[in-house]
């Protein structure tokens, strides 16, 4: 009875074992989990809880020179490791090297058959290399704006089965190492250099040509205009120490086309070439700002090579004592001389006014047909459309 009036409820009281487990203390703690009786110890855990931590004086330090130590050890912090070296960059990529990896997408041919093409931009040279020499034309790139004009360049591409590319401005300038290429490239096959003595075989029954030398004179840009001048007064040749200067992509553009209208011609002594060009007839002609008979004075030969030097230096002494005339062109004297591109131009100009026809059949014109007519110019107006 004395349970039952303690215990109101009527029910047992609880096991001391069980009063003790639910204290609080004893509720935040996990239970630690059964362990199998098969199952394997880990002593790691054991090797880890008896083993006395060191204190961080007592670690050993890797050894390092003394002016690694030095350089990267901080006040009050021992050096623990030697610091990696950092990993060099890739150096940056030449302009020939990004050319070449822009051309990795289209199959090319061997790098030793390279030294036989050379690129060539700009609108008239590139429609000029087309009309003359299509079947040298290795592959083509073409901005987007200009493609409409090269049509047919690209259909007859497509069709012999060589690769072309419409591309941005932006590749172009890489292909080309230029911005002034107009908007369309051509890889082209060099022409072969035409050899002195095969010139002046097929030359020899021309009772009239002209012949223009070249004596040190490089600049792709002076060489441009000089087969421009060459182009529009009928020269068949020019004739300089190395065939390629005038095979280059700036030496195309200047020359508008013309280049591919002028042969190029390779020679090895100049000493050996004048004896050539004077035994097939022709005579040599030099040019000199300080000496020689006035240029529109001087009645030019119709058989005439003639020799231009280095722009700063002009033709050799040996060179102007082989020649057998020499000329200047008059002017002001304001200036020393005359660019030796523009120089060629005024003297292949007087040679054609004196021989009507450059290098082609001298032409007969009666001197009726040379004179002038008289009267205003008219000019055809356009037709107004009609008002309604």
């Amino acid at each position: 009875m004395a349970d039952d009036r303690s215990n109101p409820w009527g029910k047992a009281r609880p096991k001391s074992s069980d009063a003790s487990s639910s204290r609080p203390s004893d509720r935040s703690k996990p239970a630690p989990k059964s362990r199998r009786p098969d199952a394997p110890r880990d002593r790691s855990q054991d090797r880890r809880d008896s083993k006395p931590e060191r204190p961080e004086s007592a670690r050993p330090q890797r050894e390092r020179p003394a002016g690694d130590r030095a350089s990267s050890a901080r006040p009050g912090k021992p050096v623990t490791a030697e610091r990696r070296p950092a990993k060099p960059r890739p150096p940056r990529p030449e302009p020939r090297q990004e050319i070449d990896e822009l051309e990795e997408r289209i199959p090319h041919p061997a790098a030793a058959e390279r030294q036989n093409e050379y690129r060539i931009y700009g609108v008239n040279a590139c429609l000029a290399a087309f009309q003359k020499r299509r079947d040298d034309i290795i592959r083509g790139y073409f901005s987007q704006d200009i493609a409409g004009k090269f049509g047919e360049t690209m259909r007859y591409l497509a069709q012999q089965k060589k690769a072309y590319r419409v591309i941005d401005d932006e590749e172009l300038a890489k292909v080309t190492q230029s911005t002034h290429h107009g908007g369309v490239c051509l890889l082209m096959k060099k022409r072969p250099a035409t050899p002195v003595a095969e010139l002046l075989e097929r030359l020899k029954d021309r009772p009239t040509v002209c012949l223009l030398v070249l004596e040190g004179v490089g600049n792709p840009h002076n060489l441009g205009a000089i087969l421009r001048s060459c182009a529009h007064f009928d020269v068949p040749a020019v004739l300089v120490e190395n065939a390629n200067l005038l095979q280059s992509g700036a030496a195309a553009r200047v020359a508008e086309g013309g280049a591919e209208w002028v042969e190029p011609v390779e020679y090895g002594s100049m000493t050996e070439l004048l004896e050539q060009l004077q035994q097939a007839g022709f005579s040599l002609l030099s040019t000199s700002s300080h000496q020689g008979r006035d240029l529109y004075r001087t009645e030019l030969p119709a058989r005439t090579a003639i020799v231009f030097g280095e722009e700063s230096q002009g033709v050799t002494t040996d060179t102007l004592k082989s020649s057998e005339l020499c000329v200047r062109i008059p002017g002001s004297s304001q200036v020393e001389s005359l660019n030796v591109s523009l120089a060629a131009g005024i003297i292949l100009g007087e040679y054609w006014r004196q021989h009507r026809s450059g290098s082609r059949a001298a032409r007969t014109m009666s001197p009726a047909q040379a004179q002038p007519k008289g009267g205003r110019l008219k000019l055809k107006s356009k037709a107004r459309p009609a008002k309604p």
